[in-house]
């Protein structure tokens, strides 16, 4: 966690020759000893540091910039106790740690009591491990301001037309409703900006059919095995642009996808040459190579993919199978956060097409990110990198595919959920909601800390600190770690009118994981209800 902030440090490094100015992060240090507050004003110096002799002056001193205090206990004037609820009044989630000779007087539940963050005893040996808390508190904070920011921000749900908010706000909890019109207009943008000879939607990422017919108006699919294509035919979809980027497809399913028109088939081994040359035998292949993943939430590379300097064994060997060598793929990684990744990828398959150059096609697979909870780059800048690379590399440009699934679908959809318990303990509150982790919300148990949807409430109020549990007994069902959020509301007479939250942007890898035709979920939890919004209207999903 504080590899981050150093590197945040790093941008605002005074004495760095490149200098963008002082750094955003102001601790305020509040101790009546000058010496003291200059020593922790050294070690303190990657920061923007203010000081204060006593409490009095601090309440001068703290503002909306201040993302940690540093106070003292015994002071004249003002004590570091007083100030600090002071301080807490006006900003109740500012970390204070308290720097004293006489923490051994107090208990630390005392401390907590009294509004600390945390303590931290004077001495030289503890300056080091003050600084380090420092920083932990400040990046705390300060993702805890950023990602709850959202919540006071014009939303989806706010900035729908009155008609089908309304609409909204009646349906019963907890549901998804996915935004065909919006899928479209992504699907448009992809075509216009990014310019491929194809898009071949990875239908693992979403496949409702709903969904699929909608893509499908403008793209192609990319279809790992049988069950994929089945997912397809149910929703009345039998032809088009069809691939299987899948190098581990079975023996059963690869003449099942060859006799539905799937027209080339990705092969990372040379075991997967033995099975096309038995169960597809003349089928068109294109080769995986793996590249660097840096910078993206899931790394792909580890697992699918070969070296690319045993690329050339695998192309004469499918070569001398019967077999097609049409082309190559890779893949960035999902929600790549660094364009360079493409760029690399390509430079491996410009060399390949040199040294063989019969191959006709590269698909660079997906990884354009969606926003979540931090910054991502533009489609525009990922096409400025891919074009540049496609010019650089390669003496004539190939055939050019895409693959993506989160561009599409991932930030065209939300989560409703209703509120059915607050509970109280010292450090936050926790609110359940009766939307689980287990009913299409795993990637964040995935990921792991970090990884966030946005959130969106009904609820107005005071401002606290909610910890957003799933309705399971599980203790991995934790949708938020902490977020500021008005004060949500439970009525158990009436629990209709309990506060509202709108996950934001769940549109990819949420609902595949679950059974819909389930009664209930993990643990009981309820099953969300699907609905679309086509043509500007609401409607359910099995009506589409």
């Amino acid at each position: 966690m504080t590899d981050e902030l150093d590197e945040l440090l790093k941008t605002y490094d005074t004495e760095a020759g490149d200098t963008q100015g002082p750094s955003p992060f102001k601790v305020l240090i509040v101790d009546d000893e000058p010496m003291i507050r200059k020593t922790l004003s050294d070690v303190l110096r990657d920061f923007t540091v203010v000081e204060a002799g006593n409490g009095a002056t601090a309440l001068e001193l703290v503002d909306r910039q201040t993302v940690c205090v540093i106070m003292d206990a015994k002071m004249p004037v003002m004590n570091g106790f007083e100030a600090t609820a002071r301080i807490k009044e006006r900003y109740p989630h500012l970390p204070v740690i308290m720097h004293t000779a006489y923490a051994g007087e107090h208990r630390t539940a005392d401390i907590v009591d009294y509004g600390f963050s945390g303590y931290v005893e004077k001495g030289a040996e503890a300056v080091s491990a003050l600084r380090e808390k420092v920083k932990r508190a400040c990046l705390k904070y300060q993702r805890l301001i950023e990602y709850s920011a959202f919540t006071h921000e014009p939303g989806t749900i706010s900035a729908m037309k009155p008609d089908l908010r309304e609409a909204i706000e009646r349906i019963e909890t907890p549901f998804f409703v996915f935004d065909l019109d919006k899928i479209r207009s992504k699907c448009t943008r992809l075509l216009e900006i990014l310019k491929p000879d194809a898009i071949v939607y990875a239908v693992k990422c979403n496949a409702l059919p709903g969904v699929l017919r909608a893509i499908g108006e403008q793209c192609g699919f990319e279809i790992n095995n049988a069950g994929e294509l089945h997912k397809l035919e149910k929703a009345g979809i039998r032809s088009g642009v069809m691939i299987n980027s899948s190098p581990i497809t079975s023996a059963r399913d690869v003449p099942r996808l060859a006799a539905a028109g799937v027209q080339a088939f990705a092969v990372d081994a040379f075991s997967q040459i033995q099975n096309l040359k038995n169960n597809a035998p003349g089928a068109k292949v294109y080769f995986r190579i793996s590249t660097d993943n840096t910078g993206s939430r899931f790394e792909l590379s580890h697992r699918l993919g070969i070296h690319p300097d045993t690329a050339p064994d695998l192309i004469r060997a499918a070569s001398a199978a019967g077999l097609i060598p049409w082309g190559l793929t890779f893949h960035v990684g999902s929600q790549c956060a660094d364009p360079d990744n493409w760029d690399k990828g390509l430079r491996e398959c410009g060399r390949l097409f040199k040294d063989f150059p019969t191959l006709e096609m590269v698909n660079i697979g997906g990884g354009f990110p969606v926003y979540y909870n931090r910054a991502i780059p533009t489609l525009e800048e990922i096409s400025k990198i891919v074009h540049q690379a496609f010019e650089r590399y390669f003496d004539k440009k190939p055939l050019f595919y895409v693959e993506p699934g989160r561009f599409l679908v991932g930030d065209t959809a939300f989560a409703g959920s209703s509120v059915i318990h607050v509970e109280n303990n010292a450090k936050r509150l926790r609110a359940i909601i009766d939307l689980s982790l287990f009913s299409g919300l795993i990637e964040i148990l995935e990921e792991g800390e970090g990884f966030e949807y946005p959130i969106e409430t009904d609820a107005t109020g005071p401002e606290h600190i909610y910890q957003i549990c799933g309705p399971t007994c599980a203790g991995t069902d934790i949708i938020v770690r902490e977020i500021l959020l008005p004060e949500l509301r439970v009525d158990y007479a009436s629990p209709e009118t309990c506060s509202r939250l709108y996950l934001l942007n769940t549109g990819a890898y949420t609902l595949e994981y679950i059974g819909l035709g389930q009664q209930a979920g993990f643990n009981g939890s309820p099953i969300p209800k699907v609905y679309y919004i086509d043509g500007g209207r609401l409607v359910e999903g099995q009506k589409v």
